[in-house]
């Protein structure tokens, strides 16, 4: 007795799934022999925890939202958010971070649009409470930049 097509397609699926699986298998037991490969029987992730460095690193971080959310709120003026966050960009690493990911002719303006970056990103998680602030702020940092570097 010869199988009708109708049940051929309805083990094709299962026949494929298996396939792809004993390839996968065979593909993780092979990267797993790699030296430097990490136990695949071990059910534990690996915790690095944060170095010196990178606590440094996210404190900077937290003051600069903390300070964002206070220029938002009217609490601080542009001008003292930018110097804040150019002081906390004088360690070496950091300066060498905001050159290389943000735009701008002089660190001032980098740190200004530095500034407008953490704005926005906090104006996204509560759009509804930030939406005007964001406005503000984007028009006092362009009118910030065509000041020029003599007049901040």
């Amino acid at each position: 007795m010869i199988p009708s097509p109708r049940a051929l397609l309805g083990v094709a699926p299962a026949l494929i799934v298996a396939a792809g699986s004993f390839a996968l298998a065979r593909q993780h037991d092979r990267e797993a022999a790699l030296p430097g490969a990490v136990d695949p029987r071990s059910p534990c992730e690996t915790v690095c925890f944060p170095t010196a460095t990178d606590e440094d690193r996210l404190h900077r971080v937290a003051l600069k939202l903390e300070s964002a959310e206070d220029l938002m709120s009217g609490r601080l003026t542009l001008a003292e958010v930018v110097e804040r966050f150019e002081t906390w960009a004088a360690a070496p690493e950091a300066r060498a971070n905001l050159r290389t990911q943000m735009r701008g002719r002089s660190d001032r303006e980098r740190a200004v649009n530095q500034v407008v970056a953490f704005v926005r990103t906090r104006t996204a998680q509560e759009p509804a409470r930030f939406a005007a602030a964001l406005v503000r702020v984007e028009a006092e940092a362009k009118a910030f930049i065509a000041q020029g570097p003599a007049a901040n």
